[in-house]
């Protein structure tokens, strides 16, 4: 089972991000309407089904 981290953006919505392969799984205008799309992520399982330099431009993102 996959683990989300959920994040805020600047224009109040929200987005559901799959911490095994870094893909957003969900998009939502309110953080309680993510787990539904959450549970429908196909995630592939692996941390780098994404391009390292997007990875890293993510993780950033979220420290800020």
């Amino acid at each position: 089972m996959a683990d989300y981290t959920h994040r805020k953006k600047a224009d109040g919505t929200w987005d559901s991000i799959c911490m095994t392969c870094y893909r957003t799984a969900a998009k939502s205008d309110t953080e309680l309407e993510l787990g539904e799309d959450e549970s429908m992520h196909k995630c592939d399982g692996s941390p780098w089904s994404r391009p390292i330099d997007l990875v890293i431009d993510s993780l950033r993102k979220w420290s800020d």
